[in-house]
């Protein structure tokens, strides 16, 4: 399963990460909301989670769930 990880505080992501990445998962970490949307929107590897922070720079968690529905 590929998960995208959308987290700017480099810990916490590499705490999440590390967890998800123990229980067999493919995890790809980005830490703004434009890098975010651009992942989300490339047909491969199909993202099939996405843990989305709210308070990103660029633009914020919102806006990615926006434009991944629209």
């Amino acid at each position: 399963m590929h998960i995208l990880l959308v987290e700017d505080d480099a810990v916490l992501a590499d705490g999440l990460s590390r967890v998800l990445a123990a229980q067999g998962m493919a995890v790809e970490v980005v830490g703004d909301g434009l890098l975010a949307d651009a992942a989300l929107q490339r047909p491969e590897p199909a993202v099939a989670v996405a843990v989305l922070d709210i308070g990103l720079p660029g633009i914020d968690g919102f806006e990615v769930v926006r434009r991944l529905r629209a």
